[in-house]
C-alpha cells in the first residue's frame, strides 16, 4: 500500500500500533493543535520507544524560530531515534540531517511529510512499500505528529514507525 493522508483522517488509518501513541499525544495536546514538547515524557509510553524519532526542524544550525519558512529554508535533523528504527537502516542517524538517515524511497516524499507537520499543525501517516538495506521488501507504517517548545511553533517533528514483510 502506498498512501499519504493528512489532519484528522489519519485517525482511519491508524494500525494497532500506532493507535496507543496517537492517542497519547492527542490527550496530552488538549485542546491546542499540537503537543508541547515538555509535556511529553518518553516514560509514559515505553512500548513505543524503540520505534520513535523525534526529529527537529531546523533553520542552518539553529533551531526554527519562525513558522513561515518555505521547505527551502529549512532542514530535518534526528536527534533521538529508537533501536527498531536504528536495525532497520543498519545505522544510527541520531544527529544527522534527514537527507543522510531517512527510511523511505524518496528523499523528496520524505521532506513534504515533515514540512507538512512543521507548516500545518498536523499529524501525517505515510504508507510505503519500502526495501531495506538488506534488501528485502517491508511495508513501512509512519506517524508523523507536531510537537513544539512553544504553543506559536513546530520545531519538532515526533514520528512512530513500524514495518511488517511484505508478502
Amino acid at each position: 500500500m502506498d498512501r499519504i493522508v493528512y489532519g484528522d483522517a489519519v485517525v482511519a488509518l491508524l494500525t494497532p500500533a500506532m493507535e496507543g501513541l496517537f492517542r497519547y499525544w492527542n490527550e496530552k495536546r488538549g485542546d491546542h493543535p499540537f503537543l508541547l514538547r515538555q509535556l511529553f515524557d518518553p516514560m509514559e509510553v515505553p512500548r513505543h520507544l524503540p520505534g520513535i524519532q523525534l526529529v527537529e526542524v531546523v533553520e542552518g544550525d539553529e533551531p526554527v524560530s519562525r513558522s513561515d519558512l518555505g521547505i527551502e529554508e529549512i532542514a530535518f535533523r534526528y536527534r533521538v531515534v529508537g533501536a527498531k528504527e536504528v536495525d532497520i537502516r543498519r545505522r544510527n542517524p541520531t544527529g544527522i540531517p534527514l537527507e543522510d538517515g531517512f527510511f523511505g524511497n524518496s528523499l523528496d516524499r520524505c521532506r513534504q511529510d515533515y514540512y507538512h507537520v512543521y507548516r500545518n499543525w498536523e499529524p501525517v501517516i505515510d504508507l510505503e512499500e519500502v526495501a531495506t538495506e538488506a534488501g528485502y521488501p517491508v511495508q513501512d507504517y509512519s506517524l508523523f505528529l507536531p510537537l513544539g517548545r512553544s504553543r506559536d511553533l513546530v520545531d519538532q517533528v515526533l514520528v512512530y514507525s513500524h514495518q511488517s514483510p511484505v508478502a
